[in-house]
């Protein structure tokens, strides 16, 4: 999950709430002193800005679009720097509104970039090590005449975090656990497979066999089940 930017966190929420302060702030003293051109240019640029990132929030896709809104959002400070040296300065109440409105923006937008520059750890390890997983095995076509693994259509059952692996092995009777396995991230069991089970991070699992991409587990509360290997690290 992309940390700083949810709809749940409290800093995209307090910057959204900031940014939208400063926006209204502009807006009001732009209307009152019947502005320039370039000032509601800045204006109409801003609210799309903000209208754009925050409907990519709360949409769940704005991971997918922040390298998008990032050189966006540095353009958006080049103009708010622009307007307030125009406006911060003067003698005029309605003008130093509207400059202190650009300025609360300008923080808010200065904290968007810093959140969305910012890169999960977790996650980049979660696709490194998940990689190396794949490396390391063989072709799941081979895996699966070897073992008698059945293969799914493509299209079938995924898991909740979005695996898909697609060969799923068949739980083994009275099976003798050989391995443990350390959790490396968390696991929530797909809905559409009985057969696998869910597990925490850090759990430690006992493992019947560790060939394959599903490995056959059980937990410390006697719970069996099918597991994704790459969510798993031999111990």
């Amino acid at each position: 999950m992309y940390q700083k930017f949810t709809y749940q966190s409290p800093f995209f929420l307090f910057t959204l709430v900031l940014n939208l302060c400063g926006f209204i702030v502009s807006f009001v003293s732009s209307c009152a002193l019947r502005a320039s051109g370039f000032t509601w240019f800045v204006i109409a640029y801003l609210f799309c800005l903000i209208f754009g990132i925050s409907v990519a929030t709360f949409g769940g896709f704005i991971k997918r679009l922040r390298l998008a809104f990032l050189p966006l959002a540095g353009i958006a400070i080049m103009f708010l720097v622009i307007e307030i040296d125009d406006t911060i300065y003067s003698k005029v109440t309605s003008i130093v509104a509207l400059g202190t409105g650009f300025v609360i923006t300008a923080i808010g937008m200065i904290a968007w970039i810093f959140g969305l520059g910012f890169e999960d750890d977790t996650e980049e390890q979660e696709l490194n090590y998940s990689g190396e997983m794949i490396e390391g095995e063989a072709s799941p076509q081979m895996g699966a005449v070897a073992h008698g693994i059945t293969q799914r259509p493509t299209g079938g059952s995924t898991s909740t975090t979005g695996m898909g692996m697609g060969f799923y092995p068949p739980l083994v009777q009275n099976p003798s656990y050989s391995y443990k396995a350390l959790a490396v991230y968390s696991y929530e069991a797909s809905h559409a497979d009985p057969n696998e089970i869910s597990f925490a991070k850090d759990e430690v699992l006992d493992i019947v066999d560790t060939k394959g991409k599903w490995w056959q587990a059980r937990r410390s509360d006697g719970t069996v089940g099918i597991v994704p290997s790459n969510y798993l690290r031999v111990i």
